[in-house]
């Protein structure tokens, strides 16, 4: 576990300096330029291989530089557009695509500040060079924005190592809570949630308000809502908040005890939640944007809709709810057999160089 090493001094320069990226930020901005420097309690010995892992925003490049052996071989794991770009945490590969020319147009940041998003993409162009970095996405809509990037441009044999999918999902006595719950003849249960639930771009306020005007499946559907924060949401829906979810487990039994999963991202680079409900055998529905096709069952790829078709979501949403759970099985076994850690563990060894031959 790393500790700030930081000077009072350098510790106020740098909440001046996220205050004012806050200020100047149109939508959400993170600079690589952490001005906070860590130090490790104990020795970290020289390793040969280092692995970067989302932004590191946190830390930056002055204290990666700390940790970075020169001999060592350098992978990062892409997880959106952030680590491609000026800065832009939603909105590059998306709506954006500044990242592919420089960022010298940043639509991120107001004016005159977005000269700061091209000076970002070439301290990241830079930091790459020198360390060599490989970058490994995590699904086909990220090795897209890698291939395209100003950072990487040209570089053709992008790894893809997706998300792996924790043991809790394996089990299959998950269905403790739905007996708990006690629900009535013809109850459907419709799960949603996110990381923070007040996230605009999961879209989970939206939904619960215009799902409150299908009143056909209001009055049969509960829902199963999950997430940090508080929304508020139609006086019509019935809705168990379960708040912030630690526990894998208990997150898996409320996948489990719902009839359908509803995603409805707006920006999604992977879909983690998609992988989780689908392995406890529960379908899932939701806009087709970023890497989500990767996350879903390739044979009900249409349950998957264009962004902002709201209105064949709640038809996807109410002809599964129809659906027996038995007609599943494939699909929890294929989340089983392509997100099981061992499965992903094989991809990071390729990946590697530790093992070779192709990939069963």
């Amino acid at each position: 576990m790393l500790k700030r090493k930081d000077s009072p001094a350098r510790h106020g320069a740098a909440r001046v300096f996220r205050s004012l990226s806050h200020r100047i930020a149109l939508s959400p901005w993170h600079s690589i330029r952490g001005l906070e420097l860590y130090e490790s309690p104990a020795p970290i010995p020289l390793g040969d291989i280092i692995h970067l892992h989302g932004p590191m925003d946190w830390i930056g490049v002055t204290g990666l530089e700390q940790f970075i052996p020169p001999q060592a071989k350098v992978f990062q794991t892409v997880h959106g557009g952030w680590e491609v770009s000026g800065g832009c945490v939603t909105r590059a590969g998306a709506d954006c695509q500044c990242f592919t020319r420089g960022c010298a147009e940043c639509p991120a940041l107001r004016t005159p500040w977005k000269f700061l998003a091209r000076s970002e993409l070439k301290t990241k162009s830079r930091f790459a060079r020198k360390h060599r970095i490989r970058p490994i996405a995590n699904s086909s809509w990220t090795a897209d924005i890698i291939r395209r990037s100003f950072i990487h441009r040209g570089l053709m044999d992008v790894k893809l190592i997706p998300p792996s999918l924790n043991g809790a999902f394996h089990a299959r006595d998950l269905n403790g809570l739905r007996l708990s719950l006690r629900l009535s003849e013809g109850t459907r249960v419709l799960g949603i949630g996110a990381r923070a639930v007040t996230d605009p771009y999961k879209g989970i306020a939206e939904f619960l308000q215009r799902f409150s005007a299908q009143h056909e499946l209001v009055s049969k559907t509960l829902i199963l809502l999950f997430g940090d924060g508080r929304i508020e949401y139609p006086g019509n829906l019935r809705v168990i908040d379960f708040g912030a979810i630690e526990d894998p487990e208990l997150l898996a039994k409320i996948l489990c005890a719902s009839d359908v999963f509803v995603s409805p991202s707006s920006v999604e680079s992977f879909g983690m939640l998609l992988i989780e409900a689908q392995a406890v055998g529960t379908p899932v529905v939701g806009f087709e944007v970023g890497g989500t096709r990767d996350a879903v069952f390739p044979a009900m790829a249409d349950n998957l809709v264009p962004l902002h078709r709201w209105d064949l979501l709640f038809e996807k949403v109410s002809r599964l709810m129809q659906e027996s759970r038995r007609e599943h099985e494939e699909m929890r076994a294929w989340t089983h057999k392509c997100f099981s850690p061992s499965a992903i563990a094989e991809k990071q060894l390729h990946c590697y160089g530790f093992l070779q031959g192709p990939l069963a």
